[in-house]
């Protein structure tokens, strides 16, 4: 990820890219001159990417002698479905937040139940499409 908004919002400039849950997480540190580091910058931002997941690809694209990256249509429907899975997770904290009001006040919040298995249902939905989408990329 290239850092964030600088608006204080934590949100990122760039979106990520898409990693199954539990990979990825390897940090490898590497030495570059500055017109080296710009002309990743600029490649990166060609194919709306982030700095480091384009290296990541472009090391991976020569490792396995295939195309480099590319802003594709599957690409791009799988950056919105990582934003759809944040956005989840972010309604997630809401819900945790009226579970503990139902904790303490002994009745749960109107339509909480439901409430519940509409936004189940969508992340599911996500989760699925995110999959189906990620098997399709090259």
């Amino acid at each position: 990820m290239t850092g964030t908004s600088g608006d204080g919002s934590g949100l990122s400039a760039r979106p990520r890219r898409y990693r199954p849950p539990g990979q990825g997480r390897a940090v490898y540190r590497i030495r570059l001159a500055d017109d080296e580091l710009a002309e990743l910058r600029e490649a990166a931002g060609r194919v709306q990417m982030s700095l480091s997941g384009y290296i990541a690809e472009a090391a991976l694209t020569v490792a396995r002698n295939t195309r480099p990256p590319t802003q594709t249509p599957w690409r791009d429907a799988l950056v919105h479905l990582a934003e759809a899975s944040a956005q989840l997770r972010r309604v997630g904290g809401n819900l945790n937040q009226l579970v503990a009001r139902f904790h303490t006040v002994g009745e749960p919040p109107a339509r909480l139940e439901e409430v519940l298995r509409i936004v189940l249902a969508h992340a599911e939905r996500v989760e699925r499409a995110a999959d189906r989408t990620a098997a399709k990329l090259p």
